[in-house]
């Protein structure tokens, strides 16, 4: 099966190498990981400037934790050309930049800009991950696509992410049950089982609601041994993300 690839790509379909390399990378039977070719191979997309190769071999180094700005440019250079998975990640790097930014203001309007650049490209490109769906309602919640908060459009999406599984949109969604926000009736024991069951995913913004549930938020019956526990393991939790640094002003995160 590689050989057939390999004839593929010496007739000068570059294309053909993106499957060899995703087979390098994940595995399976009778094919052993070799990160090492299939960083070679991802690197010979990206030097010939096609979209797919070239998110791919952004998306290759990010989870071998050797992104850089390249990393970052060819993504964009994909997105650039049109590819939507690089689309809907441009967005996603953007609304992350958003969020490390907020607290000084600094290129604030700059990412605002480019978050709506883009998460309105891959919606009109039809983009229908639940990953998109999250961060488009966030973006919603935040201000971001419309400059003021809307939480009846972040309860749109984070219902459609939630339904596709996504744990951050399940999260999403408890946020607004727990407040009785975007047009949602307050209930806080639908926000307890949608927290409970990210928790019980490691999900780090989770824990910390469910500690703010049993401390009293949105009048949740207390419990302070069990808003301990939650707490705890929110501090501790290894996987805490950009979604986790920094809370709302009224000190909930989703």
């Amino acid at each position: 099966f590689p050989v057939t690839i390999m004839k593929q790509y010496n007739k000068g379909d570059f294309r053909s190498l993106v499957e060899l390399a995703d087979m390098y990378e994940s595995g399976g039977p009778g094919f052993p990981v070799n990160n090492e070719v299939a960083r070679k191979y991802y690197q010979i997309l990206a030097d010939n400037n096609v979209p797919e190769g070239l998110y791919k071999q952004g998306i290759f180094e990010i989870r071998n934790h050797q992104n850089n700005q390249k990393t970052y440019d060819n993504i964009a250079n994909a997105a650039n050309q049109g590819y939507l998975p690089a689309i809907t990640l441009t967005g996603i790097i953007q609304f992350c930049g958003y969020q490390i930014t907020k607290t000084n203001n600094l290129n604030l309007d700059t990412y605002i800009k480019n978050v709506k650049r883009w998460f309105t490209l891959a919606e009109t490109n039809g983009e229908t991950s639940s990953e998109f769906y999250y961060y488009l309602g966030k973006s919603y919640a935040l201000g971001i696509m419309t400059g003021s908060v809307d939480f009846v459009k972040a309860a749109e999406y984070f219902k459609k992410s939630a339904d596709l599984g996504n744990i951050k949109g399940k999260n999403g969604l408890g946020f607004l049950y727990m407040n009785g926000y975007g047009g949602l009736e307050k209930n806080t024991d639908k926000a307890f089982e949608l927290f409970t069951e990210c928790a019980n995913h490691v999900f780090a913004a989770s824990e910390y609601n469910l500690y703010q549930l049993y401390n009293g938020a949105s009048g949740f019956p207390t419990n302070k041994k069990q808003a301990q526990y939650w707490r705890d393991r929110y501090d501790v939790n290894p996987l805490k993300c950009i979604e986790e640094f920094i809370p709302n002003n009224t000190k909930e995160i989703y």
